[in-house]
């Protein structure tokens, strides 16, 4: 039983690969040494002419994220614990990078937000978006991730339970789903 127990632990801390398939209800996932390089989502459809640009804009938010570092220490002759943090500023800028003359063709950065396990994470992507015919595809690239309350920064993210890479890759998969709605 304790054996059985360990054994179950040990699974669970692990943190199991998770791999392209396995995330294929959310797009076209490209891994690179297990880290999320690309999502591709292709949606059919007719869109409003010169409505990329207009929902890009609308839609994508690319605001400044706070990171908080938060740590302590224990006062060498007074005994007590005190607690000490810091706040910088990261990412935020421009969302628009490039539009096509005819507007068929859109370049933007974002930054978008998702909670794991009761953790707030910032989520910063670059999304080309093509229209060709009746089809647009929306490609992400430069996924990365970073915990608001931990001040480590921006890594790219794991394809391993745990990382918070399914609830990262929803997050984007709704990005494109408001823009859709936007541009009907």
């Amino acid at each position: 039983m304790r054996l059985a127990a360990v054994a179950l632990l040990a699974m669970m801390t692990s943190g199991c690969a998770t791999s392209p398939s396995d995330l294929a209800r959310f797009g076209v996932v490209e891994l690179e040494s297990q880290n999320v390089k690309s999502l591709s989502i292709t949606r059919e459809g007719s869109a409003k002419a010169g409505s990329i640009p207009k929902c890009v804009a609308i839609t994508i938010r690319n605001d400044s994220v706070a990171m908080t570092q938060s740590s302590g220490y224990v006062g060498a002759y007074t005994g007590s614990y005190y607690q000490a943090s810091s706040i910088r500023e990261v990412s935020g800028g421009s969302v628009t990078q490039y539009v096509a003359p005819d507007g068929s063709e859109v370049v933007a950065r974002g930054e978008a937000k998702f909670t794991t396990s009761l953790v707030e994470r910032s989520l910063r992507y670059t999304l080309n978006i093509k229209q060709v015919a009746n089809q647009r595809t929306y490609k992400f690239t430069g996924i990365e991730q970073a915990g608001t309350t931990n001040g480590y920064g921006y890594h790219k993210i794991a394809a391993r339970t745990g990382t918070g890479v399914e609830q990262a890759l929803e997050s984007l998969s709704a990005i494109v789903d408001e823009l859709e709605y936007c541009m009907k």
